[in-house]
């Protein structure tokens, strides 16, 4: 037997946009080894996050009187949805502490809104929280110039949204957050077609902002085109260590490979760029 150790990175795929299987080159020395028997063996598949920068510019919470509260997030993750949540609720409570000792007399309290991730619903929600003490409602302000809305790009790359249509889409957040109009704000929601949600109340002004299918960064489910008894080729999850290797047969003639990212509960997970990597650790085998 004679065995090569060989590296396949998403870098080294072809994708098509919009799809969940990337497709890899087998390596050409071993491929093209005549009268052997090939086989891959599968020592592990891991996955590689990237840090990212989740920031929203801009957002206010009014309450009654016209008191104003700056509650725009802005954290950094490296890992999955369990580290964006503690360090959104510590970034609220640590600008909540900042806002009151500027504004002892306020009558903000730090529960008067909340925002996290939800894993059931992919969505990231800022609340503006129906528990306070008179009415609490969100806004996003500009400045004196007209800006000092702004999302940050990774926050846009990982809810999947077209970078080219960002200033659209602060423009929309800052006119339906000022409308006090429900068909205004309908138009917005239907706009985005389920990746916008905004709840509203009597008088028009938003209680709640969702950002829905953001990707949650836990570790995938890898299909493979190689493993052909497996029930849906399925080869294993992310981050495990296949002691010994997974080894499947190569005895078909194409020169390459394919693998299909699926969530935890099955739903097919196109990674948003190239910054997190999935890495295929195998040993190609031939034998006399």
């Amino acid at each position: 037997m004679h065995t090569q150790e060989e590296t396949y990175t998403l870098l080294d795929s072809e994708h098509v946009k919009g799809s969940n299987r990337y497709t890899f080159k087998f390596s050409p020395h071993w491929r093209q080894c005549q009268g052997k028997t090939l086989t891959i063996g599968v020592r592990s598949v891991k996955q590689i996050l990237s840090k990212r920068h989740v920031w929203i510019d801009g957002l206010v919470l009014h309450g009654e009187g016209g008191e104003v509260m700056d509650v725009s997030p802005d954290v950094s993750i490296a890992g999955d949805w369990t580290e964006l949540n503690d360090k959104l609720r510590r970034h609220r409570l640590e600008s909540y502490d900042i806002f009151n000792a500027s504004n002892p007399q306020t009558g903000f309290t730090a529960g008067d809104y909340s925002i996290g991730y939800d894993i059931t619903r992919s969505s990231l929600n800022i609340v503006a929280n129906e528990k306070s003490v008179g009415k609490r409602y969100l806004v996003f302000e500009r400045d004196d110039e007209g800006g000092g809305i702004d999302i940050s790009d990774d926050l846009l790359v990982m809810w999947g949204f077209e970078m080219d249509r960002k200033t659209e889409l602060i423009d929309d957040l800052f006119n339906a957050t000022h409308s006090g109009a429900v068909p205004q704000i309908e138009d917005v929601i239907r706009k985005y077609d389920g990746k916008l949600e905004m709840v509203y109340d009597e008088d028009g002004d938003i209680t709640r902002i969702s950002f829905m299918g953001i990707w949650d960064r836990s570790p995938l489910c890898i299909h493979a085109s190689f493993v052909d008894l497996s029930s849906h080729q399925w080869l294993g999850t992310c981050n495990e260590q296949f002691v010994p290797p997974k080894e499947y047969y190569v005895c078909y003639e194409d020169q390459k490979f394919w693998i299909e990212l699926f969530s935890l509960d099955g739903r097919p997970v196109e990674l948003p760029d190239h910054r997190d990597q999935i890495i295929i650790e195998a040993m190609m085998n031939s034998y006399l």
